[in-house]
């Protein structure tokens, strides 16, 4: 082998490094993004894996945050109109009946295939922002939901929350 062709050898096999390194490195950041993130619930969704749909959407932080807001609108309009939190304290006291199930219901209706949080959404179509351990994602399409996602300490991200845009 003559040492031109030992230089050519040498530089392919230097380029392939360099290149199989780069596609190792994107692959494993996008593993780290809440696109895939989305990715993952949706293809979790589809095949009716409900132990990695909770992994990426917390049935019960999306529980918590839905009671805490429904609660704080009608503290609202008891403050407002100088009422005494009778209502408010009834409507929480709703919420925490239906919290044991919560997650047994959720896990049964991805395994069923009757979920019907997500409905149809494509979830390749989203508008993400990221502040920090937190990212907002906007479904860009028919329904305007967006998502508040968080990054966890294992490093993935998923959804603690939602609301109607």
């Amino acid at each position: 082998m003559t040492k031109l062709n030992r230089i050519s050898l040498l530089i392919i096999v230097i380029n392939t490094l360099l290149l199989s390194s780069a596609v190792l490195f994107l692959f494993k950041n996008y593993q780290t993004t809440p696109e895939y993130a989305l990715s993952k619930l949706e293809n979790a969704i589809n095949n009716r894996d409900a132990e990695t749909a909770l992994k990426y959407f917390d049935i019960e932080a999306v529980f918590n945050n839905k009671m805490r807001q429904s609660v704080a609108e009608i503290e609202s309009l008891e403050k407002e109109d100088g009422y005494p939190p009778l209502f408010s304290v009834a409507q929480k006291g709703l919420w925490l009946e239906q919290k044991p199930d919560v997650k047994s219901k959720f896990l049964k209706s991805i395994a069923d295939g009757t979920n019907q949080i997500f409905g149809d959404i494509d979830f390749d179509n989203f508008k993400i922002r990221i502040t920090g351990k937190y990212a907002r994602a906007k479904h860009i399409g028919y329904r305007a939901i967006v998502y508040l996602m968080i990054k966890t300490d294992e490093g993935y991200w998923k959804i603690i929350d939602f609301e109607y845009d």
